[in-house]
């Protein structure tokens, strides 16, 4: 497959909707559900003016189809705040036709090389450590597995 086929964007103002496509997609219609879409698309518009991307979404033939969502410890009132780490919320691609492509790989270099670099949400500071709770979601490759490929390693 061309390098071309699968773009990697950062989170903005103007792809909010691409990335609540790639989470929702078959809920889009639910009123119940669109209720929950506003409340995480104002608290990613909060994100973004207080730490700037916290997500990037990825185009697999100009089409949105995954997502990866992370974001300062600090950002959460409930964790310890702990300068420089990252807690990655998730990894998510839910299109068959896009899953097994490399897209979840090219979604977590992206966050690697910025989060190396001290860019996006971290605002110029180094990144120390990246967290995540690896949960399976019971589609495709379960978010343990995925992370052991990328060499993560489960700490207590």
């Amino acid at each position: 497959m061309p390098a071309t086929d699968i773009r990697i964007f950062d989170l903005n103002e103007s792809n909010l909707d691409d990335l609540i496509y790639v989470c929702s997609s078959t809920r889009l219609e639910d009123p119940i559900h669109r209720k929950g879409v506003e409340i995480k698309k104002e608290w990613l518009r909060k994100m973004l003016r207080d730490y700037g991307p916290v997500a990037n979404i990825a185009h697999y033939n100009d089409k949105p189809v995954a997502q990866i969502l992370y974001y300062p410890t600090e950002a959460d009132p409930t964790s310890p705040k702990k300068a420089g780490v990252l807690f990655l919320h998730c990894v998510y691609n839910p299109f068959p036709e896009a899953q097994g492509k490399g897209i979840g790989t090219a979604l977590m270099q992206a966050l690697l090389a910025d989060a190396s670099n001290g860019s996006g949400c971290l605002k110029g500071k180094t990144c120390s450590s990246i967290v995540t709770h690896a949960f399976d979601t019971g589609e495709f490759l379960p978010l343990p597995q995925f992370y052991k490929k990328m060499n993560f390693r489960q700490v207590e």
